[in-house]
């Protein structure tokens, strides 16, 4: 349906009745009559059950229409037989056409013979002739009859009685919006007026009419040049006749898009709910919840907070106290999203023994799966109020009682959770993927509606980031591809955002730098619209921005972006986040040359990720570790000191089938070597690179490709100096070397890694006084002259 823009001064809220409805009630009239073409009876039956029944809308994702009008019920119609058409081969197609302008015929016939307010009292009365008690009234009737009891036979009698009982004033309002949403469908009826006016030759009279009288031979007013003035009198006090079913089923969709998606609440509705709230008779509980989930958007504590206890007393007020946990469960929510972690805990520890009290078990089981999503980025939170050996409990209870109640997305997602502290663990591959498998398999057999659609979406994020850890890119971008296209298909922004973040990473260590943060940037005005999606879309960024800092040398502009990270990390409610930003910070000063600081910094981090098992992440302890060994290496006398550490590093991430920190290790490994005793361990090194190759080739991660061609270059070298000047085949040496070499700075300038591309022109420059190639070192001289220059332009970026 189409929403109308016309400004609204004035609601009326009636219990069914609603101006829109009425037209509804003519297809009805005209069904029973059995004046409707057979072909067609299918397709409007089917608009007619839309209309009706809104019961099922509440978790429908299309666009919210706060008033239908006569323009969009034609074009549904229209639009509804000609895809019956199209889907029954034994209807002709050119009948179709005949069909629809049979049916707008009948529509606006009946609709303009409603010319005065006593015509609609005729109508809904006529209306009522439709109606019967019992089921053998029906037979033997001429026309079609429907029972009170029937499902359009209950619409018919509710908007019968509805109507009936209007005073004189909410009589008067309701014919004045009628014959405001006639006239919102002009063009309609002037249509329609010229195909009758053409068969009797009588068109200039019919515009003449209009013209001088404002009225048609339908008796329905048009708009004239004579009337402007009385048309905007009327835009500017349009009234609004809404029935309570309609505006609390359409405010139950928005609290499903507010909640899942974060779809801002349209104006017109806004209005309306504005409107409403002036009434005596205008409140709704469901209006104040809306309030509080745009509060609690806007990250405003005290209006999310107050139009949440104003919800929730109206819903204890009507007597419905089996809401209470589920208010408990929303405060809950409220301190988490400001940071009142221990407030939050409370709650849901009252509202945990409140749904065990009333047995409610599926609520129990949605708190006790809010609870450990809200703890596992809480370790110290964790540590005080939930030990390992209940976590596994709680894990186990939740797969156990979700499979008994038939509650398949709670059942996948606790199977989700149970992969998530797998791969925290430092699980096998084997265990991480039949936890993943169930959940997938789980999720296959639902219609994806609702949160059965956010769940798979959660299921596929953990898929993408556990294989783009693993390094199997090309499944990471498969799943990121399925995801997409899912929360494109129901509009569902919060999780679309979370897929963009993770795809413009992945295009980042690909070396696609650009692409990464056009998707950023493309993103931005959206984001900054809800301060707890633009927390963590901006420190994201931020994290990218960083890395591509450090890598082109802009230490100083770095070390004020790390500030700012540092000083807002609390609020983030991500520790993967913490912990990436923190391994920068350490990566910072080692950059800068201060060391021994990065030394501590990386050793304090490993000290607390073992503090206890809820600190533990495997991924990060194994990062701090190549880190601890990489800065051991590149900037002390004392490289063998890191040997066992970095071992150990490499074994953790072999075991956990983390190919790209295997990888990563093995490289510092090499660097290791080469640097100890060169001559001594190149052959060792270069049996390693050879291996490394191929993997780093397959992993698409452009730093660990540029790293190998470097070092396997610089190995080369070295292997190309300790042999004997007679037994060298320099020209075929120096082709394999310069290749590697290439690799290593293509991949280096993608990422745009300044200090390295530098490394690679001084080992060029070196191989060409090696090898007496004079046009290779006016080349590498002339590189490392260009890549200096921008060094220091890099170093002074951002400063005057």
């Amino acid at each position: 349906m189409v929403e109308q823009n016309e400004s609204v001064s004035k609601v009326l809220l009636l219990p069914a009745l609603s101006t829109s409805k009425i037209s509804v009630l003519c297809l009805i009239s005209l069904f029973c009559s059995k004046k409707l073409p057979k072909p067609s009876i299918p397709p409007l039956l089917s608009i007619i059950v839309h209309v009706v029944d809104t019961s099922d809308t509440a978790h429908d994702d299309s666009r919210l229409s706060i008033l239908p009008t006569l323009d969009g019920l034609l074009d549904d119609i229209g639009e509804a037989i000609t895809r019956h058409y199209q889907l029954n081969s034994n209807l002709d197609l050119v009948l179709c056409a005949k069909d629809i302008k049979t049916v707008t015929t009948l529509l606006l016939d009946l609709l303009a013979s409603i010319q005065t307010v006593d015509d609609l009292h005729q109508f809904m009365k006529d209306s009522k002739n439709l109606l019967v008690e019992k089921s053998r009234d029906v037979q033997n009737s001429p026309i079609k009859l429907l029972t009170t009891t029937s499902f359009l036979g209950k619409f018919v009698h509710n908007l019968i009685v509805s109507f009936e009982y209007l005073d004189f004033s909410q009589v008067s309002d309701f014919w004045v919006s009628f014959q405001e949403y006639k006239l919102d469908s002009k063009q309609k009826w002037r249509n329609k007026a010229k195909l009758k006016a053409e068969d009797n030759a009588a068109l200039v009279f019919q515009e003449k009419l209009v013209e001088l009288t404002g009225f048609s031979l339908d008796g329905f007013m048009t708009v004239t040049s004579f009337a402007e003035e009385e048309k905007q009198k009327r835009s500017s006090e349009r009234t609004l006749v809404i029935s309570q079913l309609d505006i609390s089923n359409l405010l139950d969709r928005q609290i499903h898009l507010l909640e899942a998606y974060g779809t801002p609440t349209p104006s017109s509705l806004r209005k309306v709910l504005n409107l409403m709230a002036q009434l005596e008779n205008g409140t709704l509980p469901s209006m104040y919840y809306v309030q509080y989930l745009e509060h609690l958007k806007g990250n405003e504590y005290q209006g999310a907070f107050d139009s949440l206890h104003r919800y929730f007393d109206y819903m204890m007020s009507n007597k419905q106290q089996a809401f209470y946990h589920y208010a408990l469960l929303s405060l809950a929510t409220l301190h988490a999203s400001f940071g009142s972690d221990k407030e939050a805990l409370r709650a849901i520890n009252e509202a945990i023994l409140v749904a065990r009290e009333n047995k409610d078990l599926n609520c129990l089981n949605y708190l006790l799966t809010w609870l450990l999503n809200f703890l596992k980025d809480k370790p110290d939170l964790f540590d005080k109020d939930v030990t390992s050996n209940s976590k596994d409990q709680i894990l186990h209870f939740l797969k156990l009682k979700t499979k008994e109640n038939k509650n398949h997305s709670l059942h996948s997602i606790s199977y989700q959770f149970q992969a998530l502290k797998t791969i925290s663990e430092g699980g096998p591959l084997q265990s991480i993927l039949e936890d993943i498998t169930r959940a997938s398999h789980i999720l296959m057999n639902l219609d994806f509606k609702g949160e059965d659609l956010t769940t798979f979406v959660r299921n596929c994020q953990l898929q993408l980031s556990y294989w783009m850890r693993v390094g199997v890119i090309p499944l990471a971008e498969v799943y990121i591809s399925i995801a997409l296209d899912a929360c494109n298909a129901k509009h569902n922004v919060f999780d679309e955002l979370s897929i963009l973040m993770r795809k413009a990473c992945l295009l980042f260590f690909k070396g696609e730098v650009e692409e990464a943060f056009k998707i950023l940037s493309s993103k931005q005005h959206q984001v900054s619209q809800d301060s707890s999606v633009f927390r963590t879309w901006n420190l994201r960024t931020m994290v990218l921005k960083l890395n591509l800092w450090l890598n082109k040398s802009r230490l100083r502009c770095s070390g004020i972006l790390l500030s700012t990270m540092l000083a807002h990390l609390d609020t983030v409610n991500d520790t993967e986040l913490k912990y990436e930003v923190l391994y920068y910070d350490a990566l910072h000063q080692h950059l800068l040359g201060n060391n021994t600081k990065a030394i501590s910094k990386v050793s304090s981090l490993l000290q607390e990720l073992t503090k206890t098992n809820s600190h533990f992440n495997n991924y990060w302890f194994i990062k701090y570790k190549l880190l601890y060994a990489d800065i051991f290496v590149k900037a002390t006398n004392s490289s063998s000191r890191c040997m066992s550490i970095l071992l150990n590093a490499i074994q953790l991430a072999h075991s956990s089938s983390l190919i790209p920190l295997v990888v990563e290790g093995s490289l510092i490994l090499v660097n290791l070597l080469t640097t100890l005793d060169p001559k001594e361990n190149y052959d060792d090194a270069l049996i390693l690179l050879h291996q490394l190759k191929p993997i780093c080739l397959r992993l698409e991660i452009a730093e660990l490709t540029a790293n190998v061609g470097f070092l396997l270059s610089q190995t080369l070298f070295i292997k190309l100096k300790t042999q004997d000047a007679r037994l060298r085949d320099t020209k075929e040496e120096l082709n394999e070397i310069l290749n590697e070499l290439e690799t290593g700075i293509i991949h280096y300038r993608k990422i745009n890694k300044l200090q390295m591309l530098l490394k690679c022109f001084e080992l060029e420059k070196e191989l060409s006084i090696e090898t007496g190639h004079a046009d290779l070192l006016a080349h590498a001289t002339d590189s490392i002259q260009k890549i200096k220059h921008r060094l220091r332009e890099e170093n002074q970026y951002g400063f005057v």
